[in-house]
């Protein structure tokens, strides 16, 4: 990794991001407390590096936004608020890394949120690393990786584990260039359709490949 006069950081020979945008180092309790989504919002709105640090989130739905690189904490707990669809949406962005070190992002225990936990819609370049996502709305998912304003593409969830899904854990809809590597994937609790990971699609044109 170089740095350059610029204060841009060349990740050279990585496959995950090329190009991460190092303006300022900042944190999300900078801006506000644990439960603002607001604040933390803002912070995201940012982009660039993101210091995520420990401590016991609840909030609404939050937006990572492109060219972002997040470095959770090792004992990060984010909770979402009943009546919330997702916890982290990722729509028609690219270039992110989420380092999780193992926090933790839970739909509230009982479905009472109305979409799924963690959700890829027509994101590009993204990595997702040693997340562990728990519970989702009903009939929904841990992980949803779909299109938006075009396929998801170069999706990376690495370590982790999904679990508690009320459909199915991960479900990739619509998706070009996907690995999911040493992760545990369990305990699904829902009858539809109840799956580990199902490659599905919701119509003749999308792709999974």
């Amino acid at each position: 990794v170089t740095e350059n006069t610029y204060n841009i950081v060349q990740c050279t020979g990585v496959a995950t991001l090329s190009l991460v945008l190092r303006l300022e180092e900042k944190n999300v309790l900078q801006f506000g407390g644990p439960t603002d989504t607001a604040a933390i919002q803002a912070c995201f709105d940012l982009g660039g590096y993101i210091g995520v640090p420990d401590d016991t989130y609840t909030v609404d739905r939050l937006f990572p936004k492109s060219n972002s690189l997040f470095d959770f904490g090792p004992n990060v707990v984010f909770n979402l608020n009943a009546g919330q669809p997702n916890l982290l949406r990722m729509t028609n962005v690219s270039n992110i890394i989420i380092n999780a070190n193992n926090a933790f992002f839970n739909a509230p225990n009982g479905y009472t949120s109305t979409s799924s936990t963690v959700y890829f819609e027509g994101a590009d370049n993204v990595e997702l690393n040693n997340a562990h996502v728990r519970y989702s709305g009903p009939l929904k998912d841990c992980i949803y990786i779909g299109k938006g304003t075009n396929e998801s593409k170069q999706i990376r969830i690495i370590g982790g584990s999904a679990k508690y899904a009320d459909r199915n854990n991960i479900s990739p809809v619509s998706v070009d260039g996907l690995l999911i590597e040493g992760m545990e994937i369990s305990e699904t609790t829902g009858t539809q359709l109840g799956i580990g990971i199902d490659i599905e699609a919701n119509a003749y044109t999308d792709n999974n490949r």
